[in-house]
């Protein structure tokens, strides 16, 4: 009996801390009348009553099902594994909505004064105003063609508003070194890119001259006092990125960000779940940050494909420093490999991260395994391979946990 209910508490605070974790507004068709996030919701006040009664009877040294009749369990057990199934097959169904390639936002309205978009002319014509205000209107398919990404360089960075309405871009494809900055967009600054998802994507660059940034949604931002936010996109293809003198950084949202003098980068309900490997700094969502008296905020974001790099390597982040950082409510499913001659940091959430100000890292988890491996140091770590934080700043890892494993070699 003392078994049995080792394994039914066990199992109650596993769902429990699911619960808390995983739920990220998930949209569902507009047919069904409740989705599966809303359907856990809902639960989770009667489940965390029924667990806060179960707890009670065992801080008082009760016992949990009636000594008279122990094949009988009582009514709190009962209840609470006929909601585990109920629980799991929700989860079950969140998932599907997820893998059919579902938005985990609502879209929202058209901004007034947006300029249309319905085919791939029309989207490689916003190289003429970078500045202007998009939307799709269609599904675009850029096969036969690689593509040439929106954004160039500081001088040509777009600075509009881009978004996709729902729609979907499939087969974006950018191979070789023809450009410093890939992905949909190459270079942002101050700029808003939202509801758009990314299928089949194919990045793989590389570089013989200089740093190599790519990320589905955007290679390289930057950004000087101004802000840029990337919202309810996701990427499901292969981003690579590689040079001879290991300076590339790669994400499956966002390759780079450099931010200071009071900037914002904020990335929120966004996922990839397609493979990520860079030659420096690699992350599911972002690669690689190094910011100054900024704030960076990563938010209801996941990832599922494995993620590789020679340095700096993480299921949501490579690296980060120096900013404001906040991941919240983020989760990471895919294996996270760091491998280098000299230093390799990887983590399920975070490869290497400190500030001067504050990290927090909350309501977070990670199922992927992890290993770093180099021949001189190498860290690793279920959450972060490395978290610190200056004397006067502060460093809080909290409601997280990981159950991959987790392992190094130097």
């Amino acid at each position: 009996m003392k078994k049995r209910m080792t394994k039914i508490v066990s199992a109650v605070l596993t769902l429990t801390i699911a619960l808390t974790l995983a739920p990220i507004g998930v949209v569902p068709a507009a047919t069904e009348p409740q989705s599966p996030v809303a359907a856990l919701e809902s639960m989770a006040a009667e489940f965390e009553s029924n667990l806060a009664a179960a707890q009670a009877i065992i801080d008082t040294g009760g016992f949990l099902v009636p000594v008279a009749s122990e094949d009988e369990p009582s009514a709190v057990i009962a209840n609470l594994e006929s909601m585990a199934a109920e629980f799991e097959k929700n989860l079950e169904d969140a998932q599907e909505i997820m893998d059919a390639g579902g938005f985990l936002a609502d879209i929202g309205e058209v901004a007034e004064g947006s300029i249309p978009i319905s085919d791939r002319a029309e989207l490689e014509a916003i190289k003429n105003n970078l500045s202007g205000t998009y939307h799709l209107t269609a599904d675009i398919d850029l096969s036969g063609t690689d593509w040439v990404p929106i954004g160039s360089s500081s001088s040509r960075a777009f600075t509009g508003v881009f978004d996709g309405q729902g729609h979907k871009i499939s087969n974006l494809t950018i191979t070789g070194d023809d450009y410093e900055y890939n992905g949909l967009f190459g270079y942002v600054e101050n700029a808003t890119i939202k509801n758009i998802g990314l299928v089949d994507t194919h990045i793989d660059v590389t570089s013989t001259s200089s740093r190599t940034y790519a990320g589905g949604i955007a290679g390289y931002a930057p950004s000087s006092s101004s802000s840029v936010t990337i919202e309810n996109c996701y990427n499901t293809g292969s981003v690579t990125a590689s040079s001879t003198d290991d300076d590339s950084y790669a994400g499956g949202i966002l390759g780079y960000a450099y931010f200071d003098d009071s900037s914002t980068l904020t990335i929120e309900n966004c996922y990839n779940t397609g493979d990520v490997s860079a030659s420096d700094s690699a992350g599911g969502i972002v690669g690689y940050a190094p910011s100054s008296s900024s704030s960076v905020t990563i938010e209801n974001c996941y990832n599922t494909g494995d993620i590789s790099a020679s340095g700096d390597t993480g299921g949501i982040f490579g690296y980060a420093r120096d900013s404001t950082l906040t991941i919240e409510n983020c989760y990471n499913t895919g294996d996270i490999s760091a491998f280098s001659s000299y230093y390799s940091y990887a983590g399920g959430l975070a490869g290497s991260v400190y500030s001067s100000s504050s990290v927090t890292i909350e309501s977070c988890y990670n199922t992927g395994d992890v290993t770093a491996s180099s021949s001189d140091s190498s860290y690793a770590g279920g959450i972060a391979g490395s978290a610190g934080a200056g004397d006067s700043s502060s460093l809080m890892l909290a409601e997280c946990y990981k159950t991959g494993e987790v392992s190094t070699s130097s």
